[in-house]
């Protein structure tokens, strides 16, 4: 069935994108007074259609794109001397009829984003929040400048009160260039600079930072302390004794801290705060380190927004 669905729209879309190319041309010559003899929907055997003046409006049997058929376009066409035909043009009109289909598949592709994201434009609610550190990655550089979770950014190269779109769109472009950052701490400013280096993968600046968003549990191993416990996949972590979870490390470090001992882990499943005391174990492991375990898979939880953008910014 998806294989169904996905060919009917790729014929949807190639469709689309060749009937528009097509248009382009159509409306070039038009406007250069080519006389064109037909403007077909899909190839192959006519189904219907109708005549308007020189132009036969046709739709085909096969629905992959369409075409415009202009008099003496073709090398082997016979040519009149008729000044509608399209070989009795000018070089610079016949250039301009030709280079008006791939310019109007690059006006729908411009139209067709602008349009949704004037419609409807999902981002990351973190994105439009104040620039708060959940978690530091150690020998990062935001580690190195002696960043930590908790700290706020309010400044960024002069820029005041930063949203993490903005402290994100500076450190892509920064690889290897000193940013000066202004951080609050427990209620005090300093100030600090850092040099992102360069994410070979990615190509863009990075500092070893992340947001503060809630941390959610991903897989749930089976027969360990948190299946026991009654913890599923979507559970929200609160706090884990007493103390706030805010990043996927604090609960591992915690786990460590207790050498075996139970630890309180507070969780919302849905609406509703719940409690599970859980015993970990001891875990044996060559690829990732051994170490007290509960058997569950910690994931950033990113709520989307819904908005809308105005013709600049969709742009």
């Amino acid at each position: 069935m998806i294989i169904v669905e996905n060919i009917i729209a790729v014929i949807f879309v190639l469709g689309v994108m060749i009937l528009v190319h097509e248009l382009g041309h159509f409306l070039a010559a038009r406007y250069f007074d080519v006389r064109v003899e037909a403007f077909s929907f899909g190839f192959g055997p006519r189904l219907f259609g109708r005549r308007r003046g020189d132009t036969d409006y046709r739709v085909c049997l096969l629905p992959l794109g369409g075409y415009v058929k202009m008099a003496g376009e073709q090398p082997g066409d016979e040519h009149t001397g008729d000044p509608r035909e399209f070989m009795s043009k000018p070089r610079w009109q016949r250039l301009i009829i030709a280079l008006m289909g791939p310019a109007m598949n690059v006006v729908l592709a411009v139209a067709l984003l602008v349009g949704l994201y004037m419609v409807r434009f999902e981002r990351l609610a973190v994105q439009q929040q104040a620039a708060v550190l959940g978690d530091v990655d150690p020998n990062s550089p935001a580690a190195k400048a002696g960043l930590r979770e908790g700290d706020r950014i309010v400044a960024i190269d002069g820029k005041q009160n930063p949203t993490w779109e903005d402290v994100t769109m500076e450190v892509v472009s920064s690889a290897k260039r000193p940013i000066d950052l202004r951080v609050e701490r427990a209620g005090k400013q300093f100030d600090i600079s850092l040099t992102p280096t360069l994410d070979p993968n990615m190509g863009i600046g990075y500092t070893g930072w992340a947001e503060q968003v809630p941390i959610q549990l991903g897989d749930i191993a089976p027969g360990m302390p948190a299946e026991k416990g009654g913890l599923k996949s979507g559970d929200v972590l609160v706090a884990v004794n007493g103390e706030p979870i805010q990043s996927r490390r604090k609960l591992p470090e915690v786990l460590q801290q207790s050498g075996g001992r139970p630890v309180v882990l507070e969780f919302m499943r849905g609406k509703e705060k719940r409690t599970a005391t859980l015993t970990p174990v001891y875990h044996q492991s060559s690829n990732d380190g051994s170490a007290w375990r509960i058997g569950v898979v910690l994931v950033p939880k990113y709520d989307r927004i819904a908005t809308r953008l105005s013709f600049p910014e969709a742009l």
